[in-house]
């Protein structure tokens, strides 16, 4: 790897505290039953059978020092329709660095062979399809089903650091989640599962406010146009519990940032 290449991976842990990752994410590589990250790596397993038509290409580095031969051969196992395992010569866990022409021409070969011209389009699964608005709908708060949760994944939407600079707006809101410090969670119009996250930096009110999306871990996440409804929608509730924010102040502020007419609400 060249010092410009390395440089992709290292400027993005340019502050001292990004150290924290380093150390700490190869605690989460699965080795045996137990560790951190195993029951991620078991769910994924189970759902390997439903690549059973797909064309598939096993290639592994010979000197990774992470996942050799035996976890390519486990594969294999999992996936006995695909092609290889076929090994990579003087490779380590990051192959595509190492030896990245041999992949690529291994990639490009095996999708010619297997693929080529007669390529079509992959059909949408039923969970990527845009859900339905529910009419009628009003934010409630639910409780999370702690099954439900382990197989999502939490996705930052919005963020307000300094929630007490508006301490109107931080003291509605605690009384309207039911505390100053926590996360609770609502099913948005679209069926869509979401969480508000407030913390108390002690100050006598929440300091700080995250909104997160929930969607399945190893799914793609909704469509861009049903998580700025389920925002909007939020975001007019925040209005109407807030004193001194006016919900037409929201709905005009969507239509200034370009939101599609379709997020109009009755009022």
């Amino acid at each position: 790897m060249t010092e410009l290449e390395a440089r992709a991976y290292h400027h993005i842990f340019d502050e001292p505290d990004s150290d924290h990752v380093v150390l700490t994410w190869p605690r989460t590589i699965p080795i045996r039953q137990g560790d951190r990250g195993w029951a991620d790596m078991a769910r994924i397993e189970s759902r390997l059978p439903e690549l059973a038509k797909t064309p598939t290409l096993l290639l592994y580095a010979m000197q990774d020092s992470v996942f050799g031969k035996p976890y390519a051969d486990r594969l294999k196992q999992l996936l006995p329709h695909a092609e290889g395992p076929f090994p990579i010569e003087g490779a380590d866990h990051f192959m595509q660095d190492d030896r990245g022409p041999e992949v690529a021409r291994a990639i490009v070969s095996f999708l010619r062979r297997s693929v080529g011209s007669k390529a079509q389009p992959t059909e949408v699964s039923p969970g990527k399809l845009p859900q339905p608005r529910a009419e009628e709908w009003k934010l409630a708060f639910v409780a999370a089903d702690p099954d439900e949760l382990a197989a999502l994944r939490a996705d930052p939407l919005l963020v307000e650091q300094e929630l007490d600079v508006r301490p109107e707006v931080a003291e509605a809101l605690e009384p309207a989640v039911g505390f100053r410090a926590g996360r609770i969670y609502w099913r948005s119009a679209h069926g869509y599962l979401y969480a508000i996250e407030l913390a108390d930096f002690g100050r006598g009110r929440p300091s700080m406010a995250t909104v997160y999306g929930l969607w399945p871990r190893w799914e793609p996440r909704p469509s861009e146009e049903e998580i700025d409804s389920d925002l909007f929608d939020f975001c007019l509730w925040v209005a109407a519990i807030a004193p001194g924010i006016d919900t037409s102040d929201v709905s005009l502020v969507a239509q200034y940032a370009g939101l599609p007419r379709g997020l109009d609400r009755p009022e």
